[in-house]
């Protein structure tokens, strides 16, 4: 924002965190931590703008935007944890089909 504007401000920014969380937890980092990378967080950041893109293109009001992205954070979230568990319980089952053999 600061090379756009080519000056800056101590105000500069405020209210793109959401949109910075958003990138981040579609990118597949995890919100309790411990697990995310770089490359995840590049794709999160690509769909979001081009999220962002389609939402100006069709002229959304800005509440909605709001809505819009935490409804996405949400669904992504839910779906984490339930791979998580999913995960957990086949990983389980592994182990236990290993003790038996």
């Amino acid at each position: 924002m600061t090379a756009r504007l080519q000056s800056t401000t101590a105000l500069l920014g405020v209210g793109m965190e959401f949109n910075v969380i958003a990138a981040v937890v579609v990118g597949g980092c995890a919100l309790a931590g411990g697990r995310g990378d770089v490359v995840g967080t590049f794709i999160g950041a690509l769909f979001m703008a081009a999220l962002d893109n389609g939402i100006f293109k069709f002229q959304i009001n800005a509440a909605y935007q709001l809505i819009i992205k935490g409804s996405i954070i949400i669904c992504v979230v839910v779906f984490d944890s339930w791979y998580n568990n999913y995960m957990d319980k086949v990983s389980a089952n592994k182990q236990r089909g290993e003790a038996n053999a």
